[in-house]
C-alpha cells in the first residue's frame, strides 16, 4: 500500500538544524574629552559599568581606546561630550572607523550632575556621558550630520570659522571701548566739563583729542590724555630714498 504524502513526511529524518547564536544589546561607550587626555566609560546594556579608562589623546591613544572598548563586546552608539569643540579628533577618528558617533550636549550632563548631588571627577563625567547616551537613542549625531553622512561639513567648518573670527573682533572691540571709557571717567571734572555730555565714547575722544595740552598737569594726568588719545600713524613713504654718495 503506498504511503501517503504525510505518512512519508513523518517518516523522514529532518536535518539537525545548527542552533542561532542570540546577539544580544550592544554596549554603550562615554567619553569625556580634554586638550590631551580624554577618559572613557563602557557600559552594557543594563546600565552597568563594565570599566573606565583614560587615553591620550592622539593616534596610538585613539586606537588603544577603541580597542579596549571593543574588547567588552560590540558597540551601539558612542557618545563624545563636544564633538565638535575639545572631543572633535576623537569623533572623527572614531567616525573615519565606521562607528555610530553621538554628540552629547555638556549641559545635559551638568543638569544630572546637579540634580544628584554628585561630584565632579573625569570619571564621573565619562560615566554621566555613557548615561546620558544610553537614555538618549535620538542623540544628534556628531558634527550635526543626517544619516548616511559622516565627518565634518566643509561648508560649517569655513562658517565656524569665519564667525569665531567676527565673535573674536567684536569682543576686542568692547574690550577697547570699555577701557577707553574708564580712562574718561579718571579724568579731572576740568577736563571732563569741556567734553560733550554724551555716552559715545568715540565722541568724547575725538573732542578730547582737539583740547590744547597744559604742561601744568600732572603725570597720571597726562599718561591718560596720552592713553585716551589715538596717535596718528606713520606710514611708509612711497617714494625710495636717495642714498648717500
Amino acid at each position: 500500500m503506498a504511503k501517503t504524502q504525510a505518512e512519508r513526511a513523518e517518516a523522514k529524518p529532518s536535518p539537525a538544524k545548527a542552533p542561532r547564536r542570540r546577539r544580544g544589546p550592544a554596549n554603550i561607550f562615554g567619553a569625556d574629552p580634554h586638550k590631551r587626555t580624554l577618559t572613557a566609560t563602557v557600559l552594557d546594556c543594563r546600565g552597568g559599568v563594565l570599566g573606565t579608562r583614560s587615553f591620550k589623546v592622539s593616534g596610538e591613544g585613539h586606537r588603544a581606546m577603541e580597542a579596549w572598548a571593543l574588547s567588552f563586546g560590540p558597540v551601539e552608539r558612542w557618545g563624545i561630550e563636544g564633538a565638535s569643540g575639545l572631543g572633535r579628533h576623537t569623533s572623527m577618528y572614531l567616525t573615519e572607523r565606521g562607528h555610530d558617533v553621538r554628540d552629547c550636549c555638556p549641559n545635559r550632563t551638568n543638569e544630572r550632575r546637579r540634580g544628584r548631588q554628585q561630584g565632579k571627577t573625569d570619571a564621573s563625567d565619562s560615566l554621566r556621558i555613557a548615561r546620558e547616551t544610553q537614555a538618549e537613542p535620538g542623540m544628534l549625531r556628531a558634527f550635526k550630520r543626517a544619516e548616511g553622512d559622516a565627518g565634518p561639513d566643509e561648508t560649517t567648518e569655513l562658517l565656524a570659522l569665519w564667525h569665531k573670527a567676527r565673535r573674536s573682533v567684536l569682543k576686542s572691540r568692547q574690550h577697547i571701548l570699555n577701557e577707553a571709557e574708564n580712562l574718561l571717567c579718571d579724568l579731572p571734572l576740568k577736563v571732563r566739563e569741556l567734553l560733550p555730555a554724551t555716552t559715545d565714547v568715540k565722541a568724547r575722544l575725538a573732542a578730547l583729542a582737539r583740547l590744547r595740552r597744559d604742561a601744568r598737569t600732572d603725570a597720571p594726568t597726562r599718561l591718560r590724555l596720552g592713553c585716551s588719545t589715538p596717535t596718528p600713524k606713520r606710514w611708509p613713504s612711497s617714494t625710495p630714498r636717495r642714498s648717500r654718495p
